[in-house]
């Protein structure tokens, strides 16, 4: 069994130096590189803090290695700063990826485990952006997540509203609106009276495009956005799907100005606890 044989280890350095070797070759990739992070961590304590700098340097989080105390970490760490110099912030690998081909692409469409980060990234970019922006979830309850998300990233501005209606009102004051909304309430987007101009729609758990019912509302909202606003971005992102692009496919969308991938990438240890009736295990 994994657990008892790390348990169990009198090499736990060198296993952990091999694990290391792994995950910069690869990175995280899968949950099992950081189930056995976790397992050493927590059985060999002593010897992972020998090589806990290291191991969070490879992962990518480099903001939580802002003073690198070994050559690895500092060789490292000018990912960080170039992140930081660019966007503003030290992202993860899997963040910086996300960024770049929001900057650059017109249509995206990625996959990445929620811990990840891939929407922080998303959400940024929203924010820096000139016009109006749509944000669009599978429901209700995620409405208030996001509009308290970005009611702290612009920290009271008065030239944004962020609203969950799509409403013409504050008209004088001409403020740039971000709406987050469902696909159902999307739908007033084209019949608003309001002058909208916007840049950017980010349709946040996607896969709701795959629901048998709501499905269908979803795609006939991405086609109606594709005639109403024919330049503005369009950001797809799923949880776990193994062939994002299926959304370029059924939209008929460019492959040309399209970025799609699939990250299996995570950032968060998991470590499995199982109870057994047999008082023996």
């Amino acid at each position: 069994m994994k657990v008892r044989k790390i348990q169990g280890s009198v090499t736990p350095y060198d296993d952990l130096v091999a694990v290391l070797d792994e995950l910069h070759r690869v990175g995280p990739i899968n949950s099992s590189i950081l189930e056995t992070l976790s397992l050493y961590r927590i059985f060999h304590p002593d010897t992972f803090s020998q090589l806990e700098e290291r191991i969070i340097s490879a992962l990518g989080l480099f903001y939580k290695v802002l003073r690198p105390e070994n050559l690895y970490s500092f060789l490292l760490s000018s990912i960080g700063e170039a992140h930081k110099s660019t966007y503003g912030e030290y992202l993860t690998p899997v963040q910086a990826s996300v960024r770049r081909a929001v900057d650059n692409k017109q249509f995206i469409s990625i996959s990445a485990p929620t811990s990840a980060g891939k929407s922080y990234s998303i959400r940024d970019f929203i924010a820096e952006q000139n016009g109006d922006a749509v944000v669009i979830v599978p429901s209700r309850a995620l409405i208030a997540e996001y509009i308290n998300t970005m009611k702290e990233r612009f920290n009271g501005d008065k030239g944004v509203m962020i609203t969950s209606f799509v409403d013409a009102i504050f008209t004088n004051r001409d403020p740039r609106r971000i709406f987050v909304l469902t696909p159902e309430r999307a739908r007033d987007l084209f019949t608003t009276s309001a002058k909208l101009d916007i840049k950017v729609f980010f349709f946040d758990e996607a896969h709701v495009s795959e629901d048998r019912s709501r499905g269908v509302v979803f795609d006939v909202l991405v086609r109606r956005i594709q005639k109403a606003f024919p330049s503005a971005k369009l950001i797809f992102a799923h949880p776990f799907v193994d062939n994002p692009d299926a959304q370029f496919k059924k939209h008929n969308i460019p492959a040309d100005n399209a970025y799609a991938r699939s990250y299996t990438h995570g950032t968060v240890g998991k470590i499995c606890v199982f109870q057994h009736s047999n008082s023996h295990c």
